[in-house]
C-alpha cells in the first residue's frame, strides 16, 4: 500500500516521457466516470485523464454517479470515486454496484484521504478494485488507470 501513498512528486500529467508512455497505453478512446465532490480534485483528475486520452463523465457525489450509471447504455471503462461525499459515499456506491451483475466487470478505484487499514479493508470488502490515497501521485495513478484500461476488472486488485 505504501507505494501508492505519498507526497506529490511534482509530475504533471502532460509532461515527460512517463506521461507519454501512459498516454500510449491508454490510446483507445476511453471513458472514465469520476465521482468527486471537491472541485480542485475533480479538475486534477480531469486534466490527468484528458492528457491520457480519456474523456471523463463527472458526478459531484455517489448518488448522482449511481443515477448516471443506471441511465447509461454503455458503461464507462473505469469508475473513480472518493469516499467522503454528500448524499452517497464511495464505499456505499461500490456496495450497491457490486450487488448488480451489470457492474461486475467495472473496475472501481477509490481515491481517498483515508489511509487507515480499516478504511482500506472496508473498501476491499465493498468490492472496489483498487485503493489509492490522497495526495495523489500522478505517475502511479496513471499506471493504475492504464492497467485497468488494458486489462479491465480481470486485473488483480491493488491495496
Amino acid at each position: 500500500m505504501d507505494k501508492h501513498k505519498g507526497v506529490h512528486t511534482g509530475d504533471t500529467a502532460g509532461g515527460g516521457t512517463g506521461a507519454q508512455a501512459e498516454r500510449l497505453q491508454a490510446s483507445k478512446l476511453c471513458t472514465v466516470m469520476v465521482a468527486e465532490d471537491h472541485p480542485v480534485n475533480m479538475m486534477l483528475l480531469r486534466e490527468i485523464l484528458k492528457n491520457m486520452g480519456c474523456r471523463t463523465i463527472e458526478a459531484p457525489d455517489g448518488a448522482v454517479a449511481l443515477k448516471m450509471l443506471e441511465a447509461m447504455e454503455e458503461l464507462p471503462d473505469i469508475l473513480l470515486t472518493d469516499v467522503m461525499m454528500p448524499h452517497l459515499d464511495g464505499i456505499t456506491l461500490t456496495k450497491w454496484l457490486r450487488h448488480l451483475p451489470r457492474y461486475d466487470s467495472l473496475p472501481i478505484i477509490i481515491i481517498s484521504a483515508f489511509a487507515a487499514q480499516e478504511d482500506i479493508e472496508a473498501a476491499k470488502e465493498a468490492g472496489c478494485t483498487a485503493y489509492l490515497t490522497k495526495p495523489l501521485e500522478v505517475r502511479p495513478f496513471m499506471q493504475l488507470v492504464s492497467r485497468y484500461l488494458n486489462a479491465g476488472a480481470s486485473s488483480p486488485g491493488i491495496f
